[in-house]
């Protein structure tokens, strides 16, 4: 037995990550970051796919990490016969709109979660379904793009349509907008 211990500097499995003390990061040679990070990258880019084969029957549950960037995964082949599904087309759930919707292999989705949920085309009744859709954690769900700067733009425009009304004896209680509107009450826009 040597006498470096696993979490020597001279160890080559120096643990690291959320769980672990980063006590040695000035030791780790640039091809081991690499590969830690390149892990990283991996772990986070899961997606478990749950498929239903045949009527009445449990789920096979698989999680896939690679061929693919979260959000956007192209179904393929493989998933399919991993989850024992046929080889060229099945149901997917679509649950942006809660209900399914059918595809083919190749087939691009856009997921807001980490999990998708297959089902072969002659199957009408998925065993445990809403089990397997309520037991995900709301936590994982994958934050879809936001674009504050084009949303204040629009507010903006918004805002200069609308003119804030104060009683005036000239104006008899409302004025005329830029457009040849006229307001004979504010208007308010919440967002």
């Amino acid at each position: 037995m040597s006498d470096t211990s696993l979490n020597s500097p001279n160890s080559p499995f120096i643990m690291r990550g959320p769980y672990y003390p980063r006590r040695h990061c000035s030791s780790l040679s640039p091809e081991l970051e690499a590969l830690e990070h390149e892990l990283m990258i991996t772990a986070e880019n899961t997606v478990t796919a749950i498929g239903w084969s045949a009527d009445g029957e449990l789920p096979a549950i698989c999680e896939f990490q690679t061929g693919f960037v979260l959000p956007r995964i192209r179904v393929t082949a493989d998933w399919l016969r991993s989850l024992g599904l046929a080889d060229d087309s099945c149901y997917y759930y679509n649950t942006t709109h809660e209900c399914w919707r059918k595809i083919i292999v190749g087939h691009v989705l856009t997921l807001t979660q980490p999990y998708v949920y297959l089902k072969n085309l002659n199957v009408k009744v998925t065993l445990d379904f809403d089990i397997y859709v309520q037991r995900q954690p709301q936590k994982q769900r994958l934050a879809l793009p936001y674009y504050p700067r084009s949303l204040q733009r629009i507010k903006r425009e918004v805002s200069l349509d609308v003119i804030s009304i104060s009683p005036d004896s000239d104006t008899g209680g409302s004025e005329t907008s830029s457009r040849g509107l006229s307001y004979d009450h504010p208007i308010t826009m919440t967002t």
